[in-house]
């Protein structure tokens, strides 16, 4: 958790550094056996929205695939 938050405290994208935001209290949460919070989900969905919306820079230059199992358009 130390070298995460000291390696992104260097780095100017915001949503960057909300996503080791939210890996350390996801680690800090594993140690003491807590449960997940409402504020880590709000967290976790903020960042899928950030996400869906190209800003995580890095993301913008990997290889999109399809979807390995789609669901059937049956309903």
């Amino acid at each position: 958790m130390l070298v995460t938050s000291l390696y992104v405290a260097r780095l100017d994208n915001e949503v960057i550094r909300a996503a080791a935001d939210t890996v350390c209290t996801e680690l800090r949460r594993r140690l003491s056996g807590g449960l997940p919070t409402d504020c880590y989900f709000q967290q976790v969905t903020s960042l899928g929205d950030a996400n869906a919306h190209g800003h995580f820079p890095d993301l913008n230059e990997t290889p999109q695939a399809g979807l390995l199992m789609p669901y059937p358009n049956q309903c």
